[in-house]
């Protein structure tokens, strides 16, 4: 064989390798295959995690003043503080609508009627508090009495209960009236000042003067049809106080004589049984279960040492993040709901909870915000 013949083989032989491996990729594998140019960079697959759903819903962005939900209707109503205006929305925020209603400014808090058709609107300006009663459905606007200072409405029928002094007529009393003021009835005379009271069942009335760390607090409860002051709990520093709707139980704080070392404790509504929760909390930043059992908390995960409370906290000198604990007043065992982000202090406020429990309503006092936080 020539050197020649040799070569020619050769070639020939290199030929069908490279045509083999060749036909392999084209034909072999099913498809054509693309030739990496220079500068490209290889893909690597990517395998997507969903996101986890969060349980934090955000119903306003604006200061809101005294929500109120209505689970039958699917419904939540409340007024922005900015601009006064009533809003109605879905338990989720959506289809809202504006709801006719001549506000003033300065707007403190509302307490609704039962319906949730009427209220009594309380404000503030350079000339002291002010109480309006209003109808959303007559558009009726009465403003009550300039001696009122301190009001609830009736859980069960449109009436209010209020304390009333007037120094220039020495007149100090616990009094009853329909919701716009007429027919009104002094039920009981008082020598207590700067009185608090909440209107916790028809026949309790439930009667405190303002609380502070600094001062002892007494707890009574009168009977509008047998009017006389009962006392529940006396000598208590820092108390204040949350009521179930039935009046079977309440929820109450108590501090040292310097306002410090808080804590939560309840008791039946005669102030028997006493129970620690362990939790260092305002009884306002409470709610009761449907039942009663339990009682969701919002504990500040931090009170600073020097604050006086509850003073302190009500004249906002500080802001909390809080925590969600479900605590068990029988059992006294507690479990952490829920604990809020870093990114913006979350301070709960007029926590209303679904009767299932499945979700809980709240204002944060640190934007003013309406949210809503599945359990």
């Amino acid at each position: 064989m020539t050197k020649k013949t040799k070569i020619s083989l050769f070639v020939i032989l290199a030929a069908l390798v490279v045509g083999s491996i060749l036909a392999y990729y084209f034909l072999a594998e099913g498809r054509p295959i693309k030739l990496k140019e220079k500068g490209e960079v290889k893909k690597e697959t990517t395998v997507i995690t969903p996101k986890t759903v969060e349980k934090l819903l955000q119903i306003t962005d604006e200061n809101t003043v005294s929500p109120i939900i209505d689970e039958q209707k699917n419904t939540i109503k409340y007024i922005t503080k900015t601009d006064g205006s009533l809003y109605q929305s879905d338990l989720n925020g959506e289809n809202k609508v504006k709801i006719p209603f001549v506000s003033l400014g300065g707007l403190i808090k509302i307490i609704w009627s039962p319906d949730q058709e009427k209220f009594i609107n309380i404000y503030s300006d350079a000339f002291g508090i002010k109480r309006f009663y209003y109808d959303l459905t007559s558009k009726q606007i009465v403003p009550l009495n300039k001696s009122i200072t301190w009001v609830d409405y009736s859980k069960t029928e449109d009436k209010i209960a209020y304390h009333y002094y007037d120094a220039t007529q020495d007149i100090n009393s616990i009094a009853i009236a329909n919701a716009d003021g007429s027919l009104a009835q002094s039920i009981l005379n008082t020598r207590l000042k700067d009185v608090r009271l909440k209107w916790v069942t028809n026949d309790k009335i439930v009667i405190s003067t303002a609380p502070s760390g600094l001062a002892q607090n007494i707890l009574y409860y009168t009977d509008p049809k047998n009017p006389k002051l009962i006392k529940i709990l006396s000598g208590i520093y820092g108390l204040t106080s949350k009521w179930s709707s039935d009046g079977s139980k309440f929820l109450f704080s108590q501090t040292d004589k310097d306002g410090a070392n808080l804590t939560l404790k309840s008791a039946d509504g005669n102030g028997l049984n006493i129970l620690d929760t362990k939790i260092s909390t305002l009884p306002e930043k409470c709610v009761f279960s449907e039942d009663f059992l339990n009682a969701y908390c919002a504990e500040p995960t931090k009170i600073p040492k020097d604050a006086i409370m509850p003073d302190d906290y009500y004249k906002k000198i500080f802001s909390s993040n809080d925590k969600l604990w479900k605590t068990n007043l029988k059992t006294n065992k507690k479990d952490l709901v829920y604990q809020f982000g870093e990114n913006i202090n979350f301070d709960l406020s007029n926590l209303i909870l679904t009767k299932d429990e499945k979700y809980l309503y709240f204002i944060n006092r640190t934007n003013g915000f309406l949210y809503k936080l599945e359990l």
